[in-house]
């Protein structure tokens, strides 16, 4: 297991219902640097996320359009471009997806609800700035 296996683990072992999660380097495209297995957002909702996190106008345009994760409308909430994007699908198989930014990484976090995916991410992306990263 690599370092940044280590950092996946830990997101999936928050104790907040995160079902899986990923890290990303901090560009767009976004390069892989380690995933959970359960972890099945292709590259281009991946880049679709990193392209609103790291560009205004991409941002801007999400509040709109919003993103598409395996055949699911989700919804951009609660965010702060360049920092965090949070969103969210509805109805009974409800699906959210966080994306913190660090210093050089994007941690990528999935749970039924915003807030447990959230707490996930950003705490390993405040720990990765913390370091350099």
């Amino acid at each position: 297991m690599s370092g940044w296996d280590a950092y996946v683990q830990s997101i999936l072992n928050s104790g907040s219902g995160v079902t899986a999660g990923a890290i990303y380097g901090k560009s767009n495209p976004a390069g892989l640097w380690a995933k959970s297995a359960s972890f099945g957002l292709t590259q281009e909702e991946v880049n679709a996320f990193a392209g609103a996190l790291l560009d205004q106008t991409a941002y801007n345009n999400a509040f709109g359009t919003g993103f598409h994760v395996a055949g699911k409308k989700l919804v951009m909430i609660n965010s702060e471009q360049g920092t965090v994007v949070r969103a969210k699908s509805s109805g009974d198989a409800a699906t959210s997806v966080v994306v913190a930014a660090s210093k050089q990484a994007l941690i990528f976090a999935i749970a039924p609800v915003p807030q447990q995916a959230g707490l996930a991410a950003e705490a390993v992306a405040k720990d990765l700035a913390s370091k350099g990263y």
